[in-house]
């Protein structure tokens, strides 16, 4: 049990440790030179004599007086004057119940310190945490990229996933995926960067195709447009760059160039596709066209189900500044929605866009 006391602890201390206190020490009658005893409202409540009104009217003063000596709010004073009314058995079970409420809080501590991920679930979130990053919807690469695994696991299904209420075993969950994040990033980053410094250029579909491995997730045009632009930023030279940028980390720029995109196009997700566009076809012109390389893609329309879902919550991540990660979020006035997650992002409408570009688009085979 925390050695710290609740508010009504603090005030069942106050009120017990007053009657335990020795009771005043009576006036010789026959002494003129003592004064007799100024009364005072501890001691005529805690004196044991006068009426019952009496003594609560003298609780209901010091009750005035505590709330007053320590600021408190309505719902506080409401509190005390709820305990003030309860009876010494009532009291003496409150306290009970509290207690053990301390010592279920100190199991779930406990427990959570002593869990361990099961290794099918850890294998499932990581696969979802690789879908995530690599979603064409993902709004930006550093935020709450784990929650967002977290509940997209959970909407789609996993038993061995911990309850809502296990925030415990959910943070360590949280920070694992964290650390898994870090390590792709670096990975993705490490595999785009080889493309552009080898000899022999490589075109975005075999670049993506190597990207994925050996990983269950379906080649997209629109997952071409969101590795190219990778590309684009990875490749730009740094006297290029404005000098306040220069010393910015790699993500951190791509976050602030998807954000202004948004910002721009102001919700109209046409616009916002024809600037992934745009760099989708000077990636061919430098790279090559990927209609050569024999990849066969997937229309958004026929990915699975799994990783539809992965992609919903991949447009509810929030941008929350420069460099922010899962555990260096800082709140922003913005709309939300119940898991969260920024609700600005019209998803129906950008999957309706995306169908028109891929009929539009020639040269890379669907199936």
């Amino acid at each position: 049990m925390s050695s710290q006391l609740s508010l009504a602890e603090r005030i069942a201390q106050r009120v017990q440790s007053a009657t335990q206190s020795p009771a005043p020490v009576q006036n010789d009658p026959g002494s003129e030179d003592d004064l007799p005893a100024t009364p005072s409202v501890h001691s005529s409540f805690f004196s044991g004599g006068g009426s019952v009104h009496s003594t609560a009217l003298a609780l209901a003063t010091f009750a005035r007086q505590l709330k007053d000596d320590y600021d408190l709010d309505h719902t506080s004073c409401a509190d005390v004057d709820k305990y003030c009314s309860l009876s010494l058995e009532h009291r003496l079970l409150l306290h009970f119940v509290m207690d053990v409420k301390q010592r279920e809080i100190a199991k779930k501590k406990d427990g959570s310190h002593q869990y361990t991920i099961p290794v099918t679930l850890k294998t499932t979130l990581r696969i979802n945490a690789f879908q995530l990053l690599m979603s064409p919807k993902l709004t930006c690469y550093h935020g709450k990229l784990s929650k967002a695994v977290i509940d997209a696991t959970r909407e789609i299904g996993c038993s061995e996933l911990p309850a809502v209420h296990k925030s415990g075993k959910l943070q360590l969950i949280e920070q694992h995926l964290k650390k898994y994040f870090t390590d792709l990033r670096y990975q993705l980053k490490e595999k785009i960067k080889q493309s552009i410094s080898r000899k022999k250029k490589r075109d975005i579909a075999s670049l993506t195709v190597d990207i994925i491995g050996e990983k269950d997730l379906s080649p997209t045009l629109a997952l071409f447009r969101r590795v190219a632009l990778l590309r684009a930023y990875l490749a730009e030279s740094t006297k290029n760059l404005k000098p306040e940028d220069r010393k910015k980390d790699f993500w951190v720029r791509v976050d602030e160039g998807i954000q202004k995109w948004r910002n721009i196009v102001n919700g109209n997700a046409e616009q916002l596709l024809g600037f992934f566009e745009e760099t989708y076809k000077e990636d061919v012109e430098k790279y090559g066209d990927p209609a050569r390389s024999g990849v066969v893609t997937v229309k958004m329309s026929d990915i699975p189900a799994h990783q539809q879902v992965i992609d919903k919550h991949a447009a509810r991540v929030q941008y929350s500044g420069p460099g922010e990660d899962d555990d260096d979020h800082r709140s922003r006035k913005r709309k939300r929605t119940d898991t969260g997650y920024e609700s600005g992002h019209d998803g129906e409408n950008e999957d309706v866009i995306e169908a028109l570009h891929e009929e539009q688009s020639a040269g890379v085979s669907t199936n």
